[in-house]
């Protein structure tokens, strides 16, 4: 009788009997586990996110006294803080283009100094260098150097966080120069403060021991305000340097992990909030569980199911492959009326249907499942990818960070769009041009001026998203262009351009190369038999093929000799618009 039940039935019944016991076993267990929440594992894991944001200030320190070393080693700096030269003068210019040259090395914009300016004892002379064109120094900070006779020390004013010290002469230690004040990038900074731990998220405070009041705040939120209010002690801080403690104010409780940076005058502080972290560790903890029982209740279903449900699907599944292997004589053995005897009728209707058109349909399939595979495969080249990740090497060794990272994020955008997904097999016209750009700018980085590119789009900004296309088209053509040319002597010049007449669509990649074989070319794109191709020969024949199983014999890749000369590659596919759209996305 329980054979002929409805599978859903079947599915319900064995989870209460078999799931509820099991699920309050280990509810309970993982609750009492909950309970002894490991302080170590808390401790060491704040220890760690606090330590990464104080080594990073810690560079930003030492930045600070390089740039100091530097400007006190440079004879233009100092001779144009010599008092003796007139204010104004023709001489005292050109001491001030001279030590301004010398200050433009200096690191802006790839370490968190933003400006530096340098100040006279009597400030009045005065260079500035960075991304600020006005900074002065204060009576009080004037007066903080002299006291604290060139040691480093921390200065807020008008919102910005600096570094001051006097400045000494190497040849004449008693001797001031002058004033340095190091303007701090907060922005920077502040990237740093973010944190990507999960579960335990500290927010920070720097603080000073020679300045009242905090430096930075890395946000805003109750438990840094209420730490600021309990008048906080920095002698308390120093003391549990590098500890987690737990923090009480009459407002709430927090853990707080003071550390001192390299300049024992700055003080970084994580804290914590303590009921976010038990919250957090629970959560972890149920995830945990409910894995945990997911896969114990599946492995106690399949034991249960596998006479009533996984051998009949098993059995199933066997006369399946059987049709694949193309004997459609295969016949189910039905016994019963629940859901798997239903799909047994079915299976056996559709055996005895593919019989009639397997000779039409699936050796057509087959073909063009063939073609999506190889064409799927040809999808990044592996030469491609070697080549540009040496180019980003390279470019990194020779402290080009900017163009590295333009790179990175071109490499990761192509690897983004080869990801796209549809139903249809299609994707927008903008994808595709997107690629073949990303792509070529990536070539150019790796070739330089042995490469001259542009792209003519002839179809309007706002039908781009709406025209849909084969994905990875143009990237053979492109690739094919390159490669077999990037051995001459003279630059590869390569005209892309994407056009519509007629109701097509069509792609012409057009290059300055000499000589081509165009009796070769076409029987790489048109005969079955030819097998002398290549590696770039094959992904041009995939790519037709696929063309051609896709829209038909009509459409597909033409190779041309335009009157100017070169060689021309063109693309032939129907005009073909999204309509309503197909679930498509990212895999």
């Amino acid at each position: 009788m329980f054979k002929n039940l409805s599978l859903k039935t079947k599915f319900i019944t064995s989870n209460i009997l078999i799931g509820f016991f099991p699920f309050v076993i280990i509810a309970v267990l993982s609750f009492s586990f909950l309970s002894r929440v490991s302080e170590n594992e808390r401790n060491v894991s704040i220890y760690y996110n606090v330590q990464n944001v104080a080594d990073t200030l810690d560079n930003t320190i030492i930045n600070s006294n390089e740039i100091s070393k530097f400007i006190v080693g440079n004879e233009y700096v100092r001779d144009f803080l010599d008092p003796n030269h007139e204010l104004n003068s023709v001489l005292y210019h050109e001491k001030y283009l001279n030590a301004k040259q010398a200050l433009s090395g200096l690191p802006f914009g790839t370490t968190s100094i933003k400006a530096v300016g340098i100040f006279s004892d009597d400030r009045q002379r005065c260079i500035i260098s960075g991304s600020l064109t006005q900074m002065n120094i204060t009576d009080e900070e004037m007066e903080r150097a002299i006291d604290l006779k060139g040691e480093w020390f921390w200065s807020i004013n008008n919102n910005q966080m600096a570094m001051c010290r006097m400045l000494r002469d190497k040849t004449d230690v008693t001797s001031n120069l002058g004033i340095i004040k190091i303007v701090i990038d907060q922005n920077y900074i502040g990237k740093f403060f973010i944190t990507e731990n999960e579960w335990i998220n500290p927010s920070f405070l720097l603080l000073s021991t020679t300045n009242p009041g905090v430096l930075y705040k890395s946000t805003e939120n109750e438990y840094i305000q209420n730490f600021i209010d309990a008048n906080y002690n920095t002698d308390f801080l120093v003391k549990n340097n590098r500890k987690t403690s737990f923090y009480k104010t009459e407002q709430s409780g927090f853990y707080i992990t003071p550390w001192v940076l390299s300049d024992q005058k700055t003080i970084l502080v994580g804290i914590t909030p303590a009921v976010g972290y038990h919250y957090s560790v629970i959560l972890k903890r149920l995830m945990t569980g409910a894995i945990f029982l997911a896969i114990v209740l599946s492995f106690v279903q399949l034991l249960l199911f596998r006479r009533l449900i996984l051998d009949p699907l098993n059995k199933l599944g066997v006369l399946m492959k059987t049709i694949e292997s193309g004997n459609f004589s295969a016949h189910f053995d039905i016994h019963g009326n629940d859901e798997i005897s239903v799909l047994g009728r079915q299976f056996n209707m559709m055996s005895e249907k593919l019989n009639l058109l397997y000779n039409e349909v699936y050796y057509s399939k087959l073909q063009m499942k063939n073609a999506e595979i190889k064409a799927l495969q040809a999808e990044i080249n592996p030469h491609f990818l070697f080549n540009t990740l040496n180019t980003i090497y390279w470019t990194i060794k020779t402290n080009e960070t900017e163009a590295a990272s333009q790179m990175v994020q071109d490499l990761a955008a192509i690897f983004r769009l080869s990801l796209y997904r549809s139903e249809n097999g299609l994707i927008p016209l903008e994808l595709e041009l997107e690629h073949i750009i990303y792509y070529l700018r990536l070539q150019k980085a790796r070739m330089g001026d042995r490469l001259i590119y542009s792209i003519e789009i002839e179809i309007p900004s706002e039908l781009r998203k709406q025209i849909q296309v084969l994905k990875l088209i143009l990237q053979p053509l492109v690739e094919n262009a390159i490669v077999h040319h990037e051995s001459v002597d003279t630059p590869i010049e390569i005209l892309v351009t994407v056009y519509e007449a007629e109701a097509n669509l069509y792609y012409m990649v057009h290059d300055n190369g000499k000589n081509a074989d165009f009796d070769r070319i076409n029987k790489i794109l048109n005969d079955p038999s030819y097998a002398s191709y290549g590696t770039h020969g094959l992904a041009l024949r995939n790519t037709n093929e696929i063309i051609k199983l896709k829209y038909g014999e009509q459409y597909g890749i033409t190779c041309t000799s335009p009157v100017d000369g070169g060689t021309a590659f063109v693309v032939k596919m129907p005009l073909q618009y999204n309509g309503k759209g197909e679930n498509a996305g990212y895999v």
